[in-house]
Parts: C-alpha cells; sequence; structure tokens
C-alpha cells in the first residue's frame, strides 16, 4: 500500500516536510432565516398594494394571504372538466366503478324552474348550521341591543357567541370523533414497533358514546403517553403534526360535551328572560325551536348534492383510471381550500343540466356597508339600509362565460351582465329581453348594462373582501 503521507525531500536546507493537508476548520456561522427578517417595502410592494387596495404591514403575513387569494383553485373550473368536457364524460361513464354514480348524479342535475329555485334555498340554509326561526329569533334580539347603544363586546354578544361555539361543536360530535380516531390512527402508524401494543389498548378503550369518559382517557392516558415519547425521541415528524390534530379536536369534542353546551344555552336563556322579558311560556317555545332546528339539520338531505360529493370521494379514492383520478382530486382541493371557503361571503354552486343542456353555475352574496346613513350617523345607525352585492358567473356548453354583477339596496336594482363574445352582436336584444323580464316581475330597476365579457373575474376582484382602511393585520 501507499503510504499516505508523502514526505519531499529538497536540496535546500530545510527540514523535511510533512505534506498531509489538515482539514480546514469551519467557522460557527449562525444562518438566518431570511423568511424572519422584516424587509423593506419597496416601490414594486406599494405599487401592488396600492392596485389590490389593502394596507401593507410588515409583521404580517398579507402578501401570502392575498397570494392564495389569488392563486386557490376556483371550483367551477375544476367541475367543468366534468360536466362540459364530452371525452372525459365518456371516460367517467366508462370507469367501471365510478360510472354508475356519475350516471345517477347527470340525472339528479336535471332541473326545471322550481328544481333550481328548491336547489339554491337548501344550499343558502344549509350554509351554516345557524339557519332557523330560533337562530333568527337572536338575530332579532342582537338587533333590538345593537340599536339601544351597546357597545360591541356587550353582554349578550358575548353570550351568543359562547353558545354558538358550544352548538357547533355539539352538532359535530360525530365528526369530530371520526377525525379522532383517523389521527390515532395515524399516530399508531407512525409510533414505533414496540409501542405499538400499549398505545393500540388504551386506545381500544375508547367508545367514542360517552365524550365525558372519552376525554378522560385521552387526557390521562393517551395524550401523556405520546407526549412522553415525543419528549423523549424528540420526534417533531408526523406523530407531533398528527397530536396537534387530536389536541384541537379534543378541545372541540370538549366544547361539545352535553354539559358545555346546556350550560351556555342556560346562561343566554337567563339572560333573554331578565333583560329582554320573556316569560317561561315564551322561553320554552323559543326551546322548542331550537330543537326543531337541530331535527331538521340532522334531516335535510338534497340528492344531487349527496350524489356529487359521493362521485368526487369515490373517485379520489377508489377510480383506477388516473385521468378521472386526477380530475376528482382536483375538485376535492377547490371544494376544501378555493376562494370561497377563505372569505366571508354566501357562496352557491350549482352544476345544472337544463333542458339537456349542460351548465356549471357559482353565486356570491355579500353586504356593502356606507359610512353614514342619511341622518349622519354611523353604518350601525337607526334606519340604515344596507346594500347588498350578488356576483354570478356561469358556463353554458358550447357557448362560453357569462358574468352578472347585480348591486341591490332598500327597493333597488342595478344589473351588469357580461356575455361571451359569440352574443356579442346580440347585446341590444339581449338588453330589450331582459328589461321585459324584469319589469313583469315588478323591480325596481334602475340600471341594466350588457357588456362583452373581455376579462375573466374572480370573486376577489369584484368584493371589497377586507376593509382597506382597516388593514390586514395576521401577525406570525
Amino acid at each position: 500500500m501507499i503510504d499516505n503521507n508523502l514526505n519531499i525531500n529538497t536540496k535546500n536546507q530545510v527540514n523535511s516536510i510533512n505534506t498531509k493537508i489538515k482539514p480546514e476548520q469551519t467557522p460557527n456561522i449562525t444562518i438566518i432565516d431570511p423568511t424572519k427578517v422584516p424587509k423593506t417595502v419597496d416601490k414594486g410592494q406599494q405599487d401592488l398594494i396600492s392596485k389590490d387596495g389593502f394596507k401593507y404591514n410588515s409583521e404580517s403575513v398579507y402578501n401570502n394571504f392575498v397570494q392564495s387569494l389569488k392563486n386557490s383553485p376556483v371550483l367551477s373550473d375544476s367541475a367543468k372538466k366534468i360536466l362540459l368536457n364530452t371525452q372525459m364524460m365518456e371516460t367517467i361513464k366508462n370507469d367501471p366503478i365510478i360510472g354508475k354514480v356519475f350516471t345517477k348524479f347527470l340525472e339528479d342535475i336535471k332541473m326545471g324552474d322550481k328544481e333550481i329555485l328548491e336547489f339554491l334555498k337548501f344550499q343558502n340554509n344549509k350554509y351554516t348550521k345557524f339557519n332557523g326561526k330560533f337562530f333568527n329569533e337572536i338575530r332579532g334580539l342582537l338587533i333590538k341591543d345593537n340599536v339601544v347603544g351597546n357597545k360591541e363586546n356587550s353582554e349578550l354578544k358575548l353570550l351568543v357567541r359562547n353558545f354558538l361555539k358550544n352548538y357547533d361543536a355539539f352538532v359535530s360530535v360525530e365528526e369530530t370523533n371520526k377525525s379522532i380516531g383517523k389521527a390515532l390512527k395515524h399516530i399508531e402508524y407512525n409510533i414505533p414497533q414496540v409501542l405499538k401494543e400499549p398505545l393500540e389498548k388504551t386506545v381500544n378503550k375508547l367508545g367514542y358514546v360517552d365524550s365525558g369518559k372519552d376525554l378522560e382517557i385521552l387526557k390521562n392516558e393517551i395524550l401523556p403517553f405520546i407526549g412522553r415519547y415525543i419528549s423523549k425521541m424528540k420526534d417533531f415528524g408526523p406523530i407531533k403534526e398528527y397530536t396537534s390534530m387530536l389536541i384541537h379536536n379534543m378541545v372541540r369534542l370538549e366544547n361539545g360535551s352535553r354539559t358545555e353546551f346546556t350550560s351556555s344555552l342556560d346562561n343566554l336563556m337567563n339572560y333573554i328572560k331578565y333583560n329582554f322579558g320573556y316569560d317561561d311560556i315564551k322561553l320554552n317555545e323559543l326551546k322548542d325551536m331550537l330543537l326543531l332546528d337541530f331535527d331538521n339539520l340532522k334531516s335535510e338531505k338534497n340528492e344531487s348534492s349527496e350524489t356529487f360529493i359521493k362521485l368526487i370521494e369515490s373517485g379520489v379514492k377508489e377510480s383506477k383510471d388516473i385521468t378521472t383520478k386526477n380530475t376528482m382530486e382536483e375538485v376535492a382541493e377547490a371544494l376544501l381550500v378555493s376562494q370561497n371557503v377563505q372569505i366571508p361571503l354566501t357562496h352557491i354552486f350549482l352544476p345544472l343540466n337544463y333542458n339537456g343542456i349542460f351548465m356549471i353555475s357559482e353565486l356570491w352574496i355579500g353586504k356593502e356597508y356606507e359610512d353614514t346613513d342619511r341622518e349622519g350617523n354611523g353604518k350601525e345607525g337607526k334606519g340604515y339600509e344596507p346594500s347588498y352585492k350578488m356576483f354570478l358567473t356561469f358556463d353554458i356548453d358550447n357557448i362560453g362565460h357569462f358574468e352578472t354583477l347585480i348591486k341591490m339596496k332598500e327597493d333597488k336594482i342595478a344589473f351588469n351582465i357580461y356575455v361571451p363574445s359569440v352574443l356579442a352582436n346580440n347585446r341590444d336584444k339581449i338588453k330589450q329581453d331582459l328589461n321585459s323580464i324584469l319589469s313583469k316581475n315588478e323591480l325596481n330597476l334602475v340600471e341594466l348594462e350588457v357588456y362583452e365579457n373581455v376579462h375573466r373575474r374572480k370573486f376577489n376582484e369584484v368584493f371589497n373582501v377586507i376593509d382597506g382602511s382597516r388593514g390586514l393585520n395576521v401577525r406570525i
């Protein structure tokens, strides 16, 4: 073998030099995460901020939020691939696993005028869990409380917020238990083999029936067991992520317990009784309204909505065709993270087969506020009438993309309609027909304009989703 140490003898009067090279010492440098360094707002950013109408805050996640709003998927864009693409429709129909579900879905979305109205009303009523006579009564009391000049954090508002939190968790206990079960399965899968058996024995104690008993097991046995493992093994991978999910659902389970729900309801009822003069008979009627709303929440269903969800779920989990699977995954992503779930606007989605013509439609509805009313009061002043804005988009098979912007205030209504280029030459005829239809319905029409649609807009280009004067300050 060749010696790694090379000795070089020279004729110069120097000692032999060992030329073995020593490794350089790596300097101790602290690397700073560039994402945590405050950035100076340059001119380009200022122009972007001015264009979007938002105020910039250097300690905020403003940029990320606005960018996610722009880049998030649009549900109708994904759904078009299922209903407005002939080749894709044939592929799905011939899929041995989801073909039958898709055929049923096409039958379910065959609707006339009456069925369309019922479908839209169903979605509107199911937009939140807080619909029905009971919640309408509570809204009325909040308006009364507001008119007399109570501050934003009045006692009634705080009691209502607490009740809504507990009600939401109470009616979602079944879903919460499912999420807990899934999180525990993922933790069991990722935990070392030697710990699987003791964890599984403890998890099997959960009955998913008695929330109080399950919470005791989760708090006193399962969570400490997982916590000790993470602490000793420094495992900050998937197990830690699923543990965070588990803790979140444990909090929801506790908020949804019968004890918490009953307590928050009693506190609200007592306040209403002594501050709004409700006698025992009227209080019992109010509680009966709540029971009826709860029963309706569980019982009301819509065939086309149910089939649509089943179609997407089956396509993602079971379809063997890669094109079909990818399409269904895209629609699922749009359902879960599209723009409409990030902003507090009413959003309604309508896939439709109308007289043999397929179309996809989306509707956003939101309130718009002014600074003062006619008497110079604030936006919550007595007599103030808010205005409403509706943004309707729909794509019709073989025709193109339509957009309609509707503004309503008191009894006045304004229409701006944008039609695809193939209908641009017929704008005057469309305007005349629409004017006739709207007049028959005795609407106080103050504006009606028909334009060619040259730019496809997203809802955040139509609605001022965040008050620019207040800015968006979500700190890291």
